[in-house]
Order: structure tokens, then C-alpha cells, then sequence
């Protein structure tokens, strides 16, 4: 391009920015909650769209410079209504606050109304949902459940909302091949278009991943249960255990105190010729393999 060619294209972009022109822009919309004197507070509980369409006018120089939707907020402040009611609320332009010098905001796209409902905030208290999926890697296991940090969050907002909340989900996390613990901070994930206040924006997760062990645990104690009045032990009332999980439970695992066996005396009385099955009260932290003899006999004492 020559030189004469550019000031030609210089003066002809001049003239014609300085004349007047109309466009159409997003403008953000902010609802002010309403305050009232008797201590209620009041909110809108329903969705409202993030944008307002309006025409704003000036020169193009302005226009194409300085009109963007974040030199406009249109801001509204609702009359106080009663909750639960819908209120219809027109929407001008002289609400809009311009804070772009030589652009003047001529016209409110429709649609021109907005409704508004309005609730009491309330507050509860709402349990964690933690939106992970765990994968261990060959050998190794997850030893108890997934552990969140607070458990429990504070959920204000407004009345209908909260009272469907029945528990606040994480972010998702997918966690794949793990052979070491976890700790990590997820979001909290309120549901989309709700307007709520959360005591905490995220949680802290952890998650307990051992090597895979397995040890026989000798001279574990048998209990005889449902009795009755008589004195009633196993014979033999000490049997073997084999038990799996994660190498440092299993490794401190207490025979007297951490594998608690029993037998059933009445379900024992119906045959006893066959011996009464060993069971054992489940412990989420560890598997319980095998146990030898699996039936013992019951020796009872009135």
C-alpha cells in the first residue's frame, strides 16, 4: 500500500467514525435482593438471564472503542412483595448505569420485563456428596470409605431451593491406577441456577490406598451368642484367620480385639450334629478370607 493510498484510507476511516451510529449490545443484569424493616430477608429465587439486549448510540469512533457490555450494568431494585408471589418488573434505560463517556443507552431490547419471586432465606445444614470414582492399581486397595472435609456445610438462600437440597455434590474427579493416598481440594457444585450462600466453596478429600497383603492370624477367640441362661463355649474355641486388606491394617490387626467371631447357639440347636458356622461381624477395613475349622461345636453348661 503507498502512502498516498494509506492517508486516503486514514481520512476516509476518520470521517466516517465521527458519524452517528445505533448498535445493539449485551448489557449484564444485576436484581438487588430487596431489604425490608421488619428483619426478613428477602430474595429472588428464580432464574434470571445473565444479559440484557440494548441499543446504545454515538459516533462510530465511540461505538467501535468504547462500547462493550462491561462499561454497562443495568441494575435493578425490586419493590418488596409478598413471597411466593410473582412480580413484573419493567426494565428501562435509565436504569442502566454507563460509565462509557459519548455513548448514550437509547432503547431496552424485548423482552422489557422481568419476573421476579420472591422467598425468605433460610439455612441448613447439608451433607457432602463426593462426586469421585476411584481406581486402584494392580495390588494395592482402598482402605475405608472416602473421607470429606467438612462433611456438613451451612446452605443459606432462599426457602424453596433450600428445603429441596439434600445434599451438596463435589466436583467430579476420576482418579485411576492409584497405588498411593489422595489428597486433594474439590469444588462444591451447587445445583445450576440456584442462588445460594455456602459456609465453605470446597472440601478437602482424602482417600487411604495400601498394598494389597494377606495374612493367617492363629488362636483368634470364638464367642457363642443367643444362649440363653446357659453357659455355652466353642469347641474349639480358637480358630485360624485368614484375612486381606491394605498391609497396614492388616499388620496391626489384634487378635483378642480386632476380629471378633461368634457362633449362633440357636441357629446351632437345629442341627446340631453339623456344627455351628464361625461367622464374623464385618469390618469395611479388611476382608475376612477363611477360617479354620469354618464349624465348631458348641459345648453348653446350665
Amino acid at each position: 500500500m503507498g502512502i498516498a493510498t494509506l492517508l486516503a484510507f486514514l481520512v476516509w476511516f476518520h470521517a466516517v467514525t465521527e458519524h452517528h451510529y445505533r448498535k445493539e449490545i449485551a448489557v449484564p443484569l444485576l436484581v438487588v435482593d430487596p431489604s425490608t424493616s421488619s428483619g426478613d430477608e428477602l430474595l429472588v429465587a428464580n432464574p434470571l438471564p445473565s444479559h440484557v439486549q440494548v441499543i446504545v448510540s454515538g459516533s462510530g469512533k465511540k461505538l467501535l472503542f468504547g462500547a462493550q457490555g462491561k462499561e454497562f450494568l443495568l441494575r435493578v431494585a425490586p419493590p418488596i412483595g409478598r413471597p411466593g408471589v410473582s412480580l413484573s418488573v419493567r426494565l428501562t434505560p435509565e436504569q442502566v448505569e454507563n460509565r462509557s463517556e459519548g455513548i448514550r443507552v437509547e432503547e431496552i431490547l424485548p423482552p422489557r420485563e422481568i419476573d421476579l419471586v420472591l422467598e425468605r432465606r433460610v439455612t441448613k445444614d447439608v451433607p457432602v456428596e463426593p462426586f469421585v470414582q476411584v481406581h486402584v492399581a494392580d495390588q494395592h486397595t482402598q482402605v475405608g470409605s472416602v473421607r470429606i472435609e467438612p462433611a456438613i456445610v451451612t446452605v443459606s438462600g432462599p426457602r424453596s431451593q433450600v428445603k429441596a437440597l439434600r445434599t451438596m455434590r463435589t466436583d467430579s474427579l476420576i482418579l485411576a491406577s492409584l497405588s498411593e493416598d489422595v489428597e486433594v481440594d474439590l469444588p462444591l457444585r451447587p445445583p445450576p441456577e440456584f442462588r445460594l450462600t455456602l459456609s465453605h466453596d470446597k472440601v478437602r478429600v482424602s482417600i487411604d490406598i495400601q498394598e494389597l497383603a494377606e495374612y493367617d492370624i492363629p488362636n483368634v477367640p470364638v464367642t457363642v451368642r443367643n444362649a440363653g441362661a446357659a453357659t455355652a463355649v466353642a469347641e474349639p474355641s480358637r480358630v485360624q484367620v485368614t484375612v486381606r486388606g491394605g498391609a497396614d491394617v492388616i499388620g496391626r490387626l489384634d487378635s483378642e480385639r480386632d476380629l471378633h467371631l461368634f457362633v449362633d447357639h440357636l441357629e446351632w440347636s437345629l442341627n446340631p450334629l453339623e456344627g455351628a458356622a464361625v461367622q464374623v461381624d464385618g469390618d469395611s477395613l479388611f476382608e475376612v478370607r477363611q477360617v479354620v475349622p469354618a464349624r465348631v461345636n458348641i459345648v453348653s453348661h446350665h
